[in-house]
């Protein structure tokens, strides 16, 4: 199967257990940005004073930001996580996500995700500007489709 580089036909769901239902979709991203993650450090690796390297595999999170325009429907799903969570005073983890870019013909599963930073009211400028969340997951997998 050949392979293209839009995003503009992937589609994101999120799953959030006591806060909503079923799993939502994420729609209203931002004008040259949808969602991003930071690298991961997988292993790690030193060497002794003599020289010998040594190295392990340490378990690592996977944090993800989220840009959504300022009139995204999107952004009623973090405010309402963002209120549930301060109600509940306790984390309230999204269960799984899903991504999927048939562009690439990849997917993505996400699972144990903590909402860890959120925007709150957009900047205002001649316009209100692009909202950003984060979301820090415990698992990251891909798979092709």
């Amino acid at each position: 199967m050949a392979r293209f580089i839009t995003s503009a036909n992937s589609e994101f769901t999120l799953t959030i257990p006591g806060v909503f239902s079923g799993p939502v979709i994420l729609q209203g991203y931002a004008v040259d940005d949808a969602f991003d993650t930071a690298n991961v450090k997988p292993a790690e690796a030193k060497q002794g004073v003599d020289g010998r390297k040594s190295s392990g595999f340490t378990p690592f999170l996977t944090v993800m930001k989220i840009h959504l325009m300022p009139d995204s429907p999107a952004i009623d799903i973090f405010d309402q996580w963002l209120g549930a969570l301060q109600a509940a005073r306790d984390d309230l983890p999204c269960s799984e996500a899903s991504i999927w870019a048939p562009s690439l013909g990849k997917a993505w599963a996400l699972s144990n995700g903590t909402l860890t930073e959120s925007s709150v009211v957009p900047n205002a400028k001649k316009l209100f500007e692009a909202q950003e969340y984060e979301i820090t997951w415990e698992t990251v997998q891909v798979s092709n489709v």
